[in-house]
Order: C-alpha cells, then structure tokens, then sequence
C-alpha cells in the first residue's frame, strides 16, 4: 500500500461545512437581521452625528441626599421651549424667565458622514500617484505576484488581454518573481 498522497473518500465530502462555520453564519445572519430590523435608527443616529447637535439644559437647584442644595442638568426636550431658549440667548447659555439654561453643541463628526456618502454613493475612488515608467512596472509585477500567491491562473487573462489589443499571446511575459 503507497505512503502518503491523495486517498480516495479521505476527507469531508465536498461542499460540508465545519461546525464552526455554521455556528459563524447562523451568528452572523442573526446580527444581519437586527440590523435591518433597526435600520432606520441606525441611519437617524448616524445622520445625527454626521450633522451635529444642538442641546439644551435647564440649571434646576434640587435638594441632595445630605439636604444641602445643589444644581442639576435637566435635558429639555419640548421644541418649542428649546426655540425659546436658543432665540432668547441667541445660541449660548442664558437665563429666561428665571432659569438658567446651559446649551451645548455637539459637533459634526466627519467619519459619520463620510461613511454615509460612501455607503449612499460608493466609496470615492482613490488614486496612486506614479512618477515614472518603473513605479508602473513595479506597481503591475506586485499586483501580480499577490494574484498568484492566492491561486490565479494568469494563462486566460493573457489570452483575453492579447486578444484585446490585437497582439499574440507570446509578447505578454508575466514575471512573477523577485518583488514581494
């Protein structure tokens, strides 16, 4: 009987998956489906970060534990007194009518917005500045090597791309060796 080698019915039947695997996709189908159920929000929070926010607290003196006074920030949330509030200090802390209001800002976040745009519109394409014939070359026999690192057969794009520009197969050399 030979040593070694390829056996024939060794193995897991083509096409099985690992365990792990299934666990991983039921995982990951589960957090798909939250997403979506969640969208919305997730798109509102994400707008609201990408455009920044204005808040607006009321100063309330309130008894503590100990019976002593003390301020406490209370978050307004009625718009029309937010309106009142803004108009009245004209976008910075105030008093009206009485109370004192602190109103902060929280400002853009470019990342949110950025992610949204590309997420909208696709992500903007990026470009490799090239100074000379060899960056071309050295970038292209790079790009190459990775391809074949991970099993990519080069003979059917030399084909298709002779046939392209109307050249014969055999003035294509693809070096694959001495750049990492």
């Amino acid at each position: 009987m030979p040593r070694g080698g390829k056996r024939p019915g060794a193995g897991k039947p083509k096409g099985t998956k690992h365990a792990a695997t299934i666990t991983k996709e039921a995982v990951l189908l589960a957090v798909k489906q939250r997403i979506m159920q969640n969208a919305d929000k997730i798109v509102n929070a994400q707008l609201t970060k990408a455009l920044g926010s204005v808040m607006v607290f009321e100063v309330v003196e309130v008894k503590g534990k100990d019976g002593k006074p003390r301020n406490e920030h209370v978050l307004v949330r009625d718009p029309e007194r937010i309106k009142e509030v803004l108009d009245a200090g004209e976008g910075v802390n105030c008093s009206v009518e009485g109370s004192f209001y602190l109103v902060t800002e929280v400002p853009p976040e470019t990342k949110a917005a950025d992610s949204l745009l590309d997420r909208t519109f696709g992500k903007a394409s990026q470009s490799i500045e090239v100074k000379s014939e060899n960056d071309i070359a050295a970038i292209a026999k790079r790009v190459v090597n990775k391809l074949v690192d991970r099993g990519w057969k080069p003979e059917k794009a030399i084909k298709e791309t002779a046939a392209e520009f109307q050249i014969p197969p055999e003035e294509i050399v693809i070096e694959t060796t001495g750049i990492n």
